[in-house]
């Protein structure tokens, strides 16, 4: 019993995957079937607007989402200790997109 339920799960997974790829597949065609390519381009304006976003929070410590690992007494510091460079946006993650971003 339990093989074929495994079986029956198998099937529809594979299915799903196979429409999500005719779905992606046709997503990236034009009216005339071939590949979309449009121009990107870039602003003075938009370039301003996405280097706002992290400046915006570059310098806030606070609110903060550490992955950190508490181990001892010494491990409960400021974000910016932990991680001088990159301490903003919300998690260190983030503050490296930001940076990376500006540059």
């Amino acid at each position: 019993m339990m093989t074929f339920r495994c079986l029956i799960s198998l099937i529809i997974i594979l299915l799903l995957i196979s429409c999500q790829s005719q779905v992606t597949e046709k997503a990236n065609l034009d009216k005339k079937g071939e590949k979309d390519v449009s121009e990107i381009s870039l602003d003075i304006n938009e370039a301003n607007r996405l280097a706002n976003l992290p400046l915006a929070c570059i310098q806030h410590e606070l609110p903060y989402k550490s992955g950190l690992t508490i181990a001892k007494e010494g491990d409960l510091a400021m974000p910016k200790e932990h991680h001088p460079a990159f301490y903003g946006c919300f998690d260190w993650h983030s503050a490296v997109h930001g940076h990376w971003s500006l540059v």
